[in-house]
């Protein structure tokens, strides 16, 4: 959200060529390094197998290298798509920007979760709605507009009362799937599904 609010304006400070440079500098260049440098002490320092460039490769795709990384996976492709995501963010598109939140909160706050709460995958219905279901953009506009228009009172109690309502909805979701399951049922709690989505 933060970078929505910070980048999705990005031309009024700058051209595209010092967009990507400083993304290159601040994400890629580090990305690319501590993934090495965490491939070299798992497979040195921790013993693990399969030291290989083919190796670090498929581990640097997969993400297999340090799990902690996956933001990178996450907001890389977004800043990719910036150059035309910025064109859309501006108030001439206040409507289209609350469309696409609107498909974000339905799509990956409610379809997603849904999915996921039940252990299925998305049917070819469900997975040809990209937009929808689109983790990194929507929260990127909800950023963007929450910077640029002020909420009503109203609106922010309402954003309030849903938080505590769906924070004690995961809490009892998760005692309720874990003894259904037998463990600890942790697919009830995640940042980009209905609860997590309002808790932010």
């Amino acid at each position: 959200m933060i970078s929505g609010a910070n980048l999705l304006n990005y031309r009024e400070r700058y051209d595209t060529k010092v967009f990507f440079k400083k993304r290159c500098v601040h994400v890629l260049f580090p990305f690319i390094f501590w993934s090495l440098t965490w491939y070299v002490w798992n497979h040195v320092a921790l013993g693990m197998p399969g030291w290989s460039i083919k190796n670090f490769w498929y581990e640097f795709e997969q993400n297999a290298i340090q799990p902690i990384f996956w933001f990178f996976y996450y907001i890389i492709p977004v800043y990719i798509a910036m150059l035309f995501l910025s064109i859309i963010a501006n108030n001439k598109n206040k409507k289209i920007v609350e469309y696409i939140i609107f498909l974000y909160v339905l799509g990956t706050g409610i379809v997603n979760y849904i999915y996921t709460l039940v252990h299925r995958s998305f049917d070819m219905l469900v997975a040809n709605i990209p937009l929808a279901l689109e983790m990194g953009i929507g929260i990127f506009f909800v950023g963007w507009y929450l910077h640029n228009y002020k909420i009503s009172d109203k609106a922010r109690h309402l954003i309030y009362i849903f938080s505590i309502m769906f924070g004690v909805f995961m809490y009892f979701l998760t005692i309720y799937m874990s003894f259904k399951q037998g463990h600890t049922a942790r697919e009830v709690y995640s940042i980009f599904l209905l609860a997590g989505l309002y808790c932010r």
